[in-house]
């Protein structure tokens, strides 16, 4: 006997008397409470509140369907809040930025700070590509970069690098760097 467990969170297809506005996605329609969204988020106030109000939205083909339902089910109650995970963070991190939702922003980089120590070198190298792609210089990436450039030369070496912009691949080596001449210089004064 198998059993299903049953999504406790919205999937947005029905509207409501407050999710009324209709947001069209790789041809599906979600709907959502335009009120709420702007307060997040400018795009939205721009969208569903600026001069050029539409009955619905259209987003573009750099928004996956999959990924803006995820950024929903964070953002609103329905009925309760998806929590920020190291497992959904990088998916809610872009979908943010890209939508320019502040709060979401800082919430999804207070998971990662506090995470950070228990993320393996994989997960670790992904989440810092993601906040590489948008705010290199923030205390996120910093932190991102120096448990990088903890790791050992051949645990870095099996990292796609490739896929990084290379300002973050020289951040990193430059701290692993500086890393390895404090550590001689801690020695050269034990001697």
């Amino acid at each position: 006997m198998t059993t299903v467990a049953k999504c406790v969170y919205d999937d947005f297809l029905a509207p409501t008397p407050l999710r009324s506005a209709r947001v069209i996605i790789e041809g599906r329609s979600l709907y959502v409470n335009p009120g709420w969204l702007a307060e997040f988020s400018s795009f939205f106030a721009a969208m569903f509140f600026g001069k050029n109000v539409g009955e619905e939205l259209t987003l573009g083909s750099e928004v996956s369907y999959d990924h803006f339902i995820e950024l929903l089910r964070v953002v609103c109650y329905c009925p309760t809040r998806k929590p920020i995970t190291i497992s959904n963070v990088i998916v809610v991190l872009k979908m943010a930025h890209y939508f320019g939702m502040k709060p979401v922003i800082e919430k999804c980089e207070d998971v990662i700070v506090r995470q950070a120590n228990t993320l393996d070198r994989v997960k670790l190298f992904q989440i810092a590509c993601a906040v590489a792609e948008h705010d290199r210089y923030s205390p996120t990436m910093t932190l991102l970069i120096d448990k990088l450039s903890a790791m050992k030369r051949e645990e870095l070496s099996k990292l796609r690098f490739s896929q990084v912009p290379g300002d973050v691949v020289a951040d990193v080596f430059a701290a692993k760097m500086k890393r390895r001449e404090m550590k001689r210089k801690k020695w050269c004064c034990l001697l």
